[in-house]
């Protein structure tokens, strides 16, 4: 089980490596970041050979309220990114629930893992030729506070670089 948010170019040669040796591998990522842990409430979004989804089935929902098989291998984390990219990018909904956090200068846990998840992004794009303009353009910005801070840890950081003096 890859249950982190990768590159699908970086997914492929695993579950090939894999496959060699008679392992199945199958993609889950997991969302809901920090509160939907601590809540019990975390989502996995899954992609593989469904015999193995359902073979795996009672450890996913062990760890996650909910487990949903996207397709074959590689959509789960194709889900899982374009979730991050409508987080990343602009979901305002979201935004608009840690405003007024930000306004007393608290920055809860990060909605997600911004520079990761947008390389992944990116990276998983360009694997399938894909342009992803405003993606690259996004991780960019990420990339360059990550410099400036010296580590960027999440994306709630970007709007601290942005909103503190």
């Amino acid at each position: 089980m890859v249950c982190s948010t990768i590159a699908l170019s970086e997914l492929l040669p695993i579950a090939e490596r894999a496959r060699a040796r008679g392992v199945t591998v199958i993609d889950c990522p997991v969302s809901g970041g920090v509160s939907g842990a601590a809540a019990g409430t975390l989502t996995l979004l899954c992609g593989g050979e469904a015999a193995a989804i359902e073979a795996q089935r009672p450890l996913l929902e062990a760890v996650s309220a909910n487990v949903f098989h996207l397709g074959p291998l590689g959509a789960g984390l194709v889900g899982k990114v374009a979730n991050n990219l409508i987080i990343g990018i602009g979901r305002r909904k979201m935004l608009r629930s840690l405003e007024g956090a930000i306004l007393r200068g608290e920055y809860p846990p990060a909605t997600f893992l911004g520079l990761k998840d947008l390389t992944a992004a990116v990276e998983s794009g360009r694997s399938v030729h894909q342009a992803m303009p405003v993606t690259s353009l996004a991780r960019e910005l990420y990339q360059l506070i990550d410099t400036k801070l010296g580590g960027l840890h999440g994306s709630n950081e970007v709007l601290r670089y942005y909103l503190e003096p």
